[in-house]
């Protein structure tokens, strides 16, 4: 007699089943929109050369500059490229863009697991998750930006099998810990922040309940094993581990970038960058609720500590790693004069430390006001669907140019003040409309910076034919993302692309188009 198994499946786990599957659904309906951003090549050339490195072809990874930053994750990025033979650069991006959002998918996903073990409810769990992908810049980033989005995935995947471990020591929790922990540290030497946060969230249990002293043995296994998977999973430390760790720390803690940024109406190289950069830009590019809810959060969590320290570390462990999370970054950023630019890119791994303390502190709100639960409720309600139609709005309105997002705190004028498309997508479109639009042939370009070139790659050679790429003095056309120059003194405009009321992309015509 055969036995007839069923599988139910209750609306706690068919809502985040359906609700993941439209965000992936969207992921890889969207991927294809997404310009070449300026770093992108590059990080190409490092994952094939890390790729000839690994499989014994070639040592020259250890020859360019930029080796020790995410070496392990674009060795992964260009597997794609590897296995199934992509020759042509529209199909390279496009793989690239689609690994990149499905990582960014993956650690979504993994951001509601650990919402879910933090709150234990499976609403709250999901806001964190909508708070991430309504943050605009964020989202976009998830499609093309390779060094900061798998950083944050892999970060947020890394903590919730920290917490896992310490919650449930065993061999597999253990073993997926040391796996995208060490896998981290490959990405960014700010890896080496997980194992410490570890340690924090140990030592928080102890003073809270001796018992998790049985725990220890654990934990110190762990720390001993962490080295031999950073070792394993970083292949630039292969040749010898201490001269590439000390090379590596010394690097990235002043990363040789220097080109000017600009920051409240003035180009500022980023060794000069005032101690204020990241909390202005994150306070004028996330949605204004989620800033609010998170400096509320952080306030009201700091106030609970100092009222009642020990009985506060004892009934909320998991906040005080979520605020070490939240803020060590930056201090060890401010602490070590580390280099920041371009926004607060570099940073955005602590974002869903910021998230996890805004679900966190409805959460007290609702349980500490009972009285006034309903109104709460409503009233965050209300304030929450009003900001995500205006960000979801925007978000469409001007997909896909998410990444050029400034909320009202931004001020007027931001074009004079703040960095817009610093990454050059918009070549892509530029390029477009010179190509297939424009009828003239041929075509005298100059752009102002490289991913002006970059953005090429999405065309055929017979497409480019048209196009003669000359100097600045000669061109008929020249392209810009007013990257390094807000204002430009030509008049005569053939294209433009703008983010609502900001011109991000423009295509001038110049003196010589007439002569021709």
């Amino acid at each position: 007699m055969q036995r007839k198994f069923k599988i139910r499946i209750g609306w706690q786990e068919a809502l985040p089943l359906l609700f993941f599957i439209c965000l992936l659904f969207v992921g890889l309906t969207n991927y294809n929109k997404y310009g070449i951003s300026w770093d992108e090549p590059m990080q190409r050339d490092m994952g094939l050369l890390s790729y000839d490195y690994v499989t014994g072809k070639s040592n020259e990874l250890f020859n360019i500059q930029n080796k020790y930053h995410n070496a392990t994750w674009e060795f992964i990025n260009v597997l794609p490229e590897k296995l199934l033979n992509l020759k042509e650069g529209k199909q390279i991006y496009y793989s690239r863009h689609i690994l990149n959002f499905l990582v960014f998918w993956l650690g979504a996903v993994f951001l509601y697991r650990l919402a879910l073990l933090f709150t234990s409810d499976t609403w709250l769990s999901l806001l964190a998750v909508v708070i991430l992908f309504l943050t605009p810049r964020i989202y976009a980033h998830g499609y093309y930006n390779s060094k900061d989005i798998p950083l944050l995935s892999f970060f947020i995947i890394s903590m919730y099998y920290a917490i896992r471990f310490i919650q449930k020591p065993g061999w597999l929790n253990l073993l997926l810990l040391l796996l995208f922990s060490g896998a981290l540290f490959g990405m960014r030497i700010l890896g080496i922040l997980v194992p410490c946060l570890t340690g924090v969230y140990v030592f928080l249990l102890i003073l809270s309940d001796r018992s998790y002293l049985k725990y220890l043995k654990w934990v110190c296994l762990y720390f001993l094993l962490y080295p031999i998977a950073v070792y394993v999973l970083v292949p630039v430390l292969w040749p010898d581990p201490l001269f590439h760790l000390r090379e590596a720390f010394a690097m990235m803690s002043h990363f040789p970038y220097e080109d000017p940024v600009l920051f409240q109406g003035q180009h500022i190289k980023p060794v000069d960058l005032p101690w204020y950069y990241v909390p202005v830009w994150i306070g004028i590019s996330v949605p204004l609720l989620w800033v609010f809810l998170f400096i509320s959060a952080t306030i009201f969590s700091l106030l609970m500590f100092f009222y009642r320290p020990l009985s506060f570390i004892r009934k909320q462990p998991l906040t005080l790693l979520f605020l070490a999370w939240a803020w060590i970054p930056w201090l060890m950023v401010l602490l070590f004069h580390s280099h920041i630019y371009d926004e607060w890119r570099h940073l955005f791994f602590i974002y869903p430390a910021m998230i996890l303390l805004m679900i966190g502190f409805l959460k007290e709100s609702i349980s500490l006001c009972k009285k006034q639960r309903k109104l709460i409720v409503f009233t965050f309600l209300g304030l929450f669907s009003w900001q995500s139609v205006v960000t979801l709005a925007f978000m469409i309105r001007n997909n896909p140019y998410q990444y050029v997002y400034f909320n009202p705190l931004a001020g007027k004028d931001i074009h004079l003040n703040y960095d817009m498309d610093y990454w050059g997508l918009s070549y892509r479109q530029a390029w477009d409309y010179l190509i297939y639009q424009f009828p003239v042939s041929p075509l005298y370009v100059q752009f102002e910076t490289p991913p002006g070139e970059y953005n090429l790659a999405w065309f055929t050679k017979e497409e480019l034919q048209k196009v003669h790429l000359t100097d600045y003095l000669s061109c008929q056309y020249f392209l810009t993302n007013y990257r390094f120059h807000p204002v430009y003194d030509y008049t005569e405009k053939i294209f433009s692309i703008h983010v609502d009321d900001l011109e991000i992309m423009t295509i001038f015509t110049t003196n010589q188009s007439n002569q021709r």
